[in-house]
């Protein structure tokens, strides 16, 4: 009887084993990041998902293909990645090697360093990325708890302007860093004026499910800033005072009672939703910094600026 519980012991172990290695990307698995641009308010989604198994110098791993690029971490539209336990390698084109990304296993005060290729006067020179835990934590998500590492990326090279440069990432189990799953760019850049990512939306795939940060209304929400012009409201019979305000605003208008409304800030961030109780209403964003807000009122957008 012992040998028998040892052995199903045995067997369900290996069977979770077996689980676990394809616990990061099962095919299908896709993820939502907001994109945003430089010189421009506007607001799109990125999306990676995993294709299908594939085979790379005799190493089984996952193809991973994306709606676009983001020209501000120069990677390529398809990316090649495996799993090993509790780290996670992606091919590197410039090494024509796998690279460790991720490693689970490292705790606070645990670095792990990787090259990369900068671009200077000079050509490309070899320099070093570090990551730094600083601290670990869990996160419950549809009721299976994962390890978070929170990490800062530091670049260690030496091109003109950018010392000091550090970044701060949140890295979930199965799901990767929070602003972008390639979280480094492979020509090291300080500053660039195309699309970048603003960070995770969603995550789903066949094992979790779906899980969602917050951030944005929807996985592939879009909001296009050039469409608040004023001028695209001023048949609305709606009215908006005072306008710019302390933070106090009015909104009165016909018909407004249960009406949804939704109060973003300038980069697509939801900070209230809701439904009008009456046709004379108050917005309060003295408890908010000063800037540019915009309310969208059953799709029509109003520009509210707080000084």
């Amino acid at each position: 009887m012992l040998a028998q519980r040892l052995l199903i012991t045995f067997v369900l172990l290996i069977s979770f084993q077996g689980l676990k290695a394809q616990d990061w990307f099962p095919v299908g698995a896709t993820w939502h990041y907001t994109e945003r641009f430089f010189f421009s308010g506007d607001l799109e989604f990125l999306t990676i998902s995993v294709e299908k198994d594939t085979v790379i110098q005799g190493i089984a791993c996952k193809k991973m293909i994306k709606n676009k690029d983001l020209y501000c971490m120069d990677h390529e539209r398809v990316e090649y990645v495996y799993e090993s336990g509790d780290s996670v390698f992606l091919f590197v084109p410039d090494f024509n090697r796998f690279q460790l990304v991720y490693d689970l296993n490292m705790s606070s005060g645990d670095t792990l360093n990787f090259p990369i290729l900068d671009n200077d006067m000079n050509g490309r020179e070899l320099d070093t990325i570090q990551m730094r835990v600083n601290s670990t934590s869990f996160i419950i998500v549809n009721g299976r708890m994962l390890k978070q590492q929170h990490v800062d990326l530091e670049y260690l090279g030496d091109l003109y302007g950018y010392d000091g440069y550090l970044r701060q990432h949140i890295i979930t189990e199965k799901i990767g860093s929070h602003d972008y799953f390639f979280y480094y760019s492979r020509e090291f850049q300080g500053a660039c004026d195309a699309n970048l990512s603003a960070g995770l939306r969603c995550y789903s795939d066949s094992l979790l499910g779906l899980y969602e940060t917050g951030i944005a209304d929807s996985c592939n929400y879009i909001f296009r800033y050039f469409n608040t012009d004023e001028h695209n409201v001023a048949s609305s019979k709606i009215d908006i005072y005072p306008r710019p305000s302390e933070g106090v605003f009015y909104v009165e208008g016909e018909n407004l009672k249960n009406l949804s409304y939704r109060l973003f800030r300038g980069d697509g961030f939801i900070l209230q939703r809701g439904r009008f109780e009456n046709d004379h209403n108050l917005i309060d964003l003295r408890h908010f910094n000063t800037g540019i807000y915009f309310l969208e009122i059953e799709g029509e957008v109003h520009k509210l600026m707080k000084h």
